[in-house]
């Protein structure tokens, strides 16, 4: 099966659905989060992916989900989530959530990270397994998924 090679675009796609849905279909209008709050989660988000891509890059490693890794991350963020730079991604939309203050938008970070889960996740922790066999196992015993 070939598979969807850039996550960013799906996080792109979700914002567009996440105006779309605020505009067509807001389901309920309410006023909770201030919009400083909104951005910080979306510079939050953005800064951590920056910040993850240097990562990578020292390490000289693939970021594609297609590719295959040549080091473990394990330190820095990744010695808290397996998946830093996806829960970046869902922070970001989660802060544009905040932004459109209507219900509708949230649901839109809950199917991206099961969407991540299914497409990506399950896909590069197989192919972890793989290449770093009982490396991996050990850190994803004592690392969770997220948070």
């Amino acid at each position: 099966m070939k598979r969807f090679k850039y996550p960013p675009f799906l996080v792109l796609f979700g914002l567009i659905v996440q105006s779309l849905l605020s505009a067509y279909f807001p389901l309920y209008i309410f006023d909770y989060f201030p919009l400083i709050l909104s951005i910080a989660f979306i510079f939050i988000g953005l800064c951590s992916i920056v910040f993850l891509l240097d990562v990578f890059k020292k390490k000289e490693t693939a970021i594609l989900p297609d590719g295959d890794p040549e080091v473990l991350l394990t330190q820095g963020p990744y010695s808290f989530s397996r998946n830093p730079i996806y829960l970046s991604m869902t922070v970001i939309l989660i802060g544009s959530s905040m932004l459109y203050n209507c219900l509708s938008v949230f649901i839109i970070p809950i199917l991206f990270a099961v969407l991540v889960k299914i497409i990506w996740i399950d896909y590069e922790e197989a192919k972890l397994k793989k290449i770093f066999g009982e490396e991996y196992l050990n850190y994803k015993k004592k690392t969770r998924r997220w948070i």
